[in-house]
């Protein structure tokens, strides 16, 4: 719990200092040189320069908001303590987190372009645009696809309401305990590389998988 706590206090004081630090270190200086790009590999120009006087502004302040994500994680599971960790109570409520996680999953793809955009870290000559709705679309049916080929797991032989604590290699199938690593890895993966909008929907998805996959597990303890 503790360990929480101070996570969620570096989280604070990290978004303290990255929101009164500067985003150039010298924005006349910056503008000078990007007015005096040329033609050719433009872009490329443009953010070398803009990476030599960017600050790590930004930086700090994903990084805040991974280590606040990461303290509340951390001090719900110690809060709750092993017993109390478990899936939900009804098949409803598995399938209601699945579809949260993919609401989620979409908005932080969106937002993530968006906030590209209210940084305004692209080249000024260039229109930064939203997602198309052709690859939104397609990033939709991934994921649905995604959670309705793991949510048949739940038609029969089911059980909710399952300790994670009880979770044991010698019951688990193989697929659903693949797949349930691949989301926790990539709740791993988005807390370290800075990527807190990926981070949220991450956690639902490995608390789905992981629900899913105590569930199956019951079951093929008991015909055992």
């Amino acid at each position: 719990m503790r360990l929480g706590i101070f996570l969620v206090l570096i989280g604070i004081l990290l978004a303290g200092y990255g929101y009164t630090m500067p985003k150039y270190t010298n924005e006349v200086a910056y503008m000078l040189e990007v007015d005096k790009i040329g033609i050719v590999d433009s872009a490329k120009h443009f953010y070398t320069i803009q990476s030599k006087y960017l600050t790590p502004k930004y930086i700090y302040l994903d990084y805040a908001a991974c280590f606040i994500i990461a303290g509340l994680l951390t001090f719900i599971a110690a809060r709750l303590g092993k017993a109390k960790l478990r899936s939900p109570k009804t098949k409803f409520a598995v399938v209601l987190i699945g579809l949260v996680a993919i609401a989620l999953s979409l908005l932080a793809f969106y937002t993530a372009e968006w906030i590209i955009t209210y940084r305004n870290l692209f080249p000024p000559w260039t229109e930064h645009f939203m997602p198309e709705t052709k690859t939104f679309k397609k990033i939709a049916i991934f994921f649905s696809t995604w959670f309705i080929v793991h949510g048949l797991a739940m038609r029969k032989d089911f059980k909710t309401e399952q300790k994670f604590s009880s979770l044991s290699l010698d019951f688990v199938m193989i697929g659903l305990l693949s797949s349930t690593i691949m989301a926790g890895a990539f709740v791993t993966i988005a807390l370290i590389g800075g990527e807190p909008l990926y981070a949220i929907p991450a956690i639902l998805w490995f608390y789905f998988h992981l629900s899913i996959l105590a569930g199956k597990q019951s079951t093929r303890r008991i015909e055992s």
